[in-house]
């Protein structure tokens, strides 16, 4: 599943996503026998069909991986080939459909994950 962010589809002010779909807060990642638990908040779910976690190693590379449920505030990810000393920034947002039509919501502040 591809997720584009609004911006760089449609020509929509700023202000149009962050009144439409809210920013997710509180992120945290912990990593535990090589499964990444993420968490966030979210003050209002409204227009909310899933969310997209982003994780980013030190060398840039990134990955996405869904979570496909308006109403969940959790992600468990066991396929990111950990090992001891990676480090990873894990981001959160919001998509307003499941379909290549999403809007995307503001992109929450990261958390940083090292893995021991």
């Amino acid at each position: 599943m591809a997720w584009a962010a609004c911006s760089n589809d449609v020509e929509l002010p700023s202000s149009y996503h962050e009144s439409h779909l809210g920013r997710p807060t509180n992120v945290e990642a912990v990593a535990n026998d090589g499964v990444v638990h993420v968490t966030w908040q979210l003050a209002s779910s409204q227009n909310a069909a899933g969310f997209v976690v982003r994780f980013t190693d030190a060398s840039g590379v990134t990955s996405t991986r869904p979570a496909p449920d308006g109403s969940t505030r959790m992600l468990d990810v066991d396929d990111l080939s950990l090992s001891s000393g990676d480090l990873y920034l894990v981001e959160v947002w919001v998509v307003d459909a499941l379909d290549s039509t999403a809007f995307a919501g503001p992109v929450s502040q990261a958390d940083s994950l090292l893995i021991e």
